[in-house]
């Protein structure tokens, strides 16, 4: 396993196709598991990239949260939390939705005593 990151580390986002961005890991709003591929979006673009979701959330600094196996989403891109039903809604501040289940929600409603 390799060194926590921080915030403002930059990472280099190589997409597989020859070309590649350089971001910090605050950009990053969240990132989705597809396979053995992960889809990051930060700056309102999504770069796909080879590798683990597991092995990078272990990486990530505090901030970002796991939303079950396939999503983490950085909690400093979040617009509200809808907490009103069993599942969880976060909505980002770029509109998306992530809806969480009712078992992970749980856990989630410990973890930020919800």
């Amino acid at each position: 396993m390799g060194s926590v990151l921080e915030l403002d580390s930059w990472i280099l986002l190589k997409d597989g196709h020859r070309e590649s961005r350089v971001i910090t890991v605050g950009e990053i709003v969240r990132v989705v598991a597809v396979r053995n591929n992960m889809i990051v979006t930060a700056r309102g673009e999504d770069t796909t990239v080879r590798g683990s979701l597991v092995k990078l959330y272990e990486r990530l600094p505090k901030g970002f949260l796991s939303l079950g196996r396939s999503c983490v989403i950085n909690m400093g891109h979040v617009a509200k939390v809808n907490a009103l039903s069993r599942n969880l809604r976060f909505v980002m501040k770029d509109g998306t939705t992530h809806e969480v289940s009712r078992l992970r929600s749980r856990v989630i409603r410990k973890e930020l005593s919800l």
